[in-house]
């Protein structure tokens, strides 16, 4: 069981990165992403503000319930911050792991027509070394071991 966690801004390759992990593994592995929350029955992709905590604490729980098959999960989201790592963070912890981060920076275009000025935002804010909080992390795993 592994827990690898891909971050990057909308439209870095995200989800094809994972996919292609995925597709690379002889276990038994899943692929999350909160964005799958927003597709309906047929696939078509219905974005909604208001339900983006939800579809989070959706893509946390469905990780948690594979990590407990015993399956190696993928979680890609934009994760701009450490905050956002926190859960993920937590649910390796559980489990006595340290998680893969990988980091995209491509820029393919998003196709969720995200407005300009919130990529912006994103950019702004998206934390790229995370050095420091793997050393910590793993600090505190060792001390909990």
């Amino acid at each position: 069981m592994e827990l690898i966690i891909i971050r990057g801004l909308p439209g870095s390759g995200k989800t094809t990165l994972a996919n292609r992990i995925g597709n690379s593994i002889e276990s038994n592995w899943t692929h999350y992403e909160a964005d799958m929350y927003f597709l309906d029955n047929e696939g078509n992709y219905k974005w909604d503000r208001t339900k983006l905590r939800e579809a989070h604490q959706w893509c946390l729980t469905q990780t948690r319930e594979d990590m407990h098959k015993g399956y190696t999960v993928i979680v890609s989201n934009t994760f701009t911050t450490r905050r956002e790592l926190n859960p993920y963070f937590d649910l390796a912890r559980e489990w006595g792991i340290t998680p893969t981060i990988i980091t995209c920076e491509n820029d393919w275009g998003s196709v969720h027509n995200i407005p300009p000025e919130t990529m912006g935002a994103m950019r702004l804010r998206f934390e790229r070394d995370l050095t420091a909080y793997m050393e910590l992390y793993r600090k505190t795993l060792e001390s909990s071991l």
